[in-house]
């Protein structure tokens, strides 16, 4: 099969036709290729002394070099590109999180002591300060001798309900994977081999 030293063409078949071979990024010695070695020099590896490579192309598609309006600028030679990345906080768009409240209801119990006599006691001791009702004044005093005292017998009064600030939970719904997505950057295609001429007419400049 005819062509230009340094063509790559796409073919089908398992193997390089004879004087092409698989675009493998295999490295050639310059002496044996030297014509090869002219055009493509050392772009796509070699130490430039005694090899050079051949451009692997296996698992890759061709983007053309140079920079095309509004787009990445490509050298020759150049391998960019990953299959898949993982998506992180700055390749997330704006998004919200759904928030559950949870409101918590509970119950006490509050005994207090209290009189079931009549404030009719004059000592004080171990009882609690009391005015009769239906009189303006108090039956108790600040100056010695002390006034009238109304002690409070033993007792229990039951409160059958207390109201306080009410205790809550918020909950926010978590969203995603547990481990980082993996974002598919791969285009669908098609494996054929890209083979490159080796042996052919020697490219002339225009």
């Amino acid at each position: 099969m005819e062509g230009t030293i340094g063509e790559i063409r796409m073919f089908a078949g398992t193997f390089a036709p004879m004087s092409w071979a698989i675009c493998n990024g295999q490295t050639l010695a310059i002496r044996t290729y030297t014509t090869l070695y002219a055009v493509i020099g050392t772009y796509y590896g070699g130490d430039g002394t005694s090899t050079f490579k051949l451009p692997d192309l296996q698992g890759r598609t061709i983007v053309g070099a140079g920079q095309g309006q509004g787009l990445t600028a490509y050298s020759l030679g150049d391998a960019e590109g990953t299959e898949a990345v993982a998506v992180g906080m700055s390749e997330m768009s704006a998004h919200t999180h759904n928030l559950t409240y949870l409101p918590a209801a509970g119950s006490a119990t509050v005994t207090i002591k209290a009189s079931a006599d009549q404030f009719d006691e004059p000592s004080p001791a171990g009882n609690l300060l009391g005015a009769p009702s239906g009189l303006g004044e108090m039956l108790y005093g600040v100056a010695q001798p002390p006034a009238q005292q109304a002690p409070m017998a033993n007792g229990t009064l039951s409160i059958q309900s207390v109201t306080g600030p009410q205790l809550t939970s918020l909950a926010i719904a978590a969203s995603g994977s547990a481990t980082p997505a993996i974002h598919e950057n791969r285009q669908p295609s098609m494996a054929l081999n890209y083979v490159i001429c080796m042996v052919g007419l020697f490219p002339s400049r225009d």
